[in-house]
């Protein structure tokens, strides 16, 4: 999959943009050979950096996938030689209850999405303006995301925990007379990982919507405030953000096209 896109990119890339402006050019209009050097140059140095990364997520996430895919097809005990049974094993899943189970649990933890980019732009209108301290606040909505999973597990555990921070400002303020089982008991232990979640990963897209808000020229804030709320003048210019951060970060992502860059407009006259 990988390589038909780099391939395809490369190309476009060596192209200087003719696509541009479509089939119809005059002969000063086509690019330069020494720009279309000049771009291939960059592509494939740009690709050579990737190249680390791209071949541990050959390795490690597109090679278990397709082997994964291609031996649930068989029975295999890793002692005995593979068995090929067809869809068995995926007729025995849709009759397992706990397959169920588990993929009702996976879709309520997806409801973390929305609420964390809703979360991220909120966070991020309140800490987008000047005054003393916001610094501080930015680090410190910051520091969960780049604190070390583990210390995040060992952190929540202690405070989850029976005499843990939570249950003991429940019981001190007469709320609960018992403590809150939160990661044993199977009612609320799915909503308790789920706001872990929320936490460590809220800053991070909290930065990516700031990062956006930074790049809003000041005079649409000033005529917002006249014609509609900031709030939704920015909704409508933090579109473009929104899929860096809910798709994964080595798929293609949108490019917004700039004044230099849009084809200009034939005249009538």
């Amino acid at each position: 999959i990988v390589i038909p896109i780099w391939l395809v990119a490369m190309y476009r890339s060596s192209r200087c943009g003719s696509a541009r402006y479509g089939s119809r050019r005059t002969a000063s209009q086509w690019p330069s050979s020494a720009c279309c050097w000049t771009r291939l140059r960059r592509t494939l140095t740009a690709y050579l950096f990737l190249c680390p990364a791209l071949a541990l997520l050959a390795a490690f996430t597109f090679y278990p996938v397709v082997f994964g895919t291609g031996l649930s097809l068989f029975e295999y005990n890793a002692i005995a030689p593979p068995l090929f049974v067809g869809l068995a094993n995926f007729h025995a899943v849709w009759r397992d209850r706990y397959f169920w189970i588990a993929l009702s649990n996976s879709v309520k933890y997806l409801a973390v999405v929305p609420v964390l980019q809703a979360g991220a732009i909120v966070l991020a209108l309140g800490v987008h303006r000047s005054a003393r301290g916001l610094a501080w606040l930015r680090a410190a909505y910051y520091v969960p995301v780049v604190t070390s999973i583990v210390v995040v597990g060992i952190l929540w555990r202690w405070i989850y925990d029976d005499a843990g921070l939570i249950n003991f400002v429940l019981l001190r303020a007469g709320l609960t007379r018992v403590p809150v089982h939160w990661l044993s008991s199977p009612e609320i232990a799915l909503y308790a990982v789920m706001f872990v979640t929320l936490w460590k990963g809220l800053g991070y897209y909290m930065v990516i919507y700031l990062a956006g808000l930074e790049a809003i020229p000041p005079g649409y804030a000033e005529a917002a405030a006249i014609d509609e709320p900031i709030f939704s003048l920015a909704m409508q210019l933090l579109s473009g953000c929104s899929p860096r951060t809910i798709s994964p970060p080595w798929l293609p992502q949108p490019k917004p096209i700039s004044d230099t860059e849009r084809p200009v407009r034939p005249s009538c006259r």
